[in-house]
């Protein structure tokens, strides 16, 4: 039987603009950010108004750019 981890590490989002050229490396394309953040983090806290307001395209592309295992 598997462990599952009983505590995730993530932030709010990924999008923060202090964090380009620190966290993300100069040059990441936009559309990659969450596939980086994935690197370092397994989860991430979005607040319900992001979370509804996303599109079933924009879920699967969000899925796709994660781990198996990634939180949201």
């Amino acid at each position: 039987m598997a462990a599952c981890p009983l505590i995730f590490v993530g932030a709010t989002d990924w999008e923060h603009p202090a964090w380009h050229g620190r966290f993300y490396p100069d040059g990441l394309p936009e559309d990659w950010r969450l596939s980086y953040y994935n690197t370092q983090f397994q989860a991430v806290y979005l607040p319900a108004a992001v979370w509804q307001a996303a599109s079933k395209t924009i879920w699967a592309q969000w899925l796709n750019d994660t781990q198996e295992g990634f939180q949201f």
